[in-house]
């Protein structure tokens, strides 16, 4: 009698496995700073460095040793469709303005 109730028990555990394995949710993965359109429009050279945080934030990056280059990276990854997309702003300022923008954008 012992047996044929542990003989159901896994019975109706290996149904609920793989009933429940298309349940799984599988995450969205957003890395770094999200750069808005709107903010990277508005952004301009002859800005000060308080004017280009108000509108991106602060830097993912800012190297000590290059204290003229600010560097905003952002990476998403998703998972179900096996697609990324990734964008990285660099903001380069000379005498305490930005003097030139770089932005690069990998939509595969």
């Amino acid at each position: 009698m012992a047996t044929l109730n542990l003989t159901k028990f896994f019975s109706v555990l290996v149904v609920m496995m793989i009933v429940l394995s298309g349940c799984i949710y599988k995450l969205e993965v957003q890395q770094g700073n999200l750069i808005e359109a709107s903010a990277l429009d508005s952004l301009s050279v002859g800005m000060n460095p308080r004017q280009v945080l108000y509108l991106l934030g602060n830097p993912v990056l800012n190297d000590p040793l290059q204290n003229n280059q600010w560097t905003y990276v952002f990476y998403e990854t998703d998972i179900d469709a096996k697609a990324f997309e990734s964008q990285t702003v660099i903001i380069y300022f000379e005498n305490d303005v930005v003097a030139r923008i770089e932005n690069s954008a990998i939509n595969p």
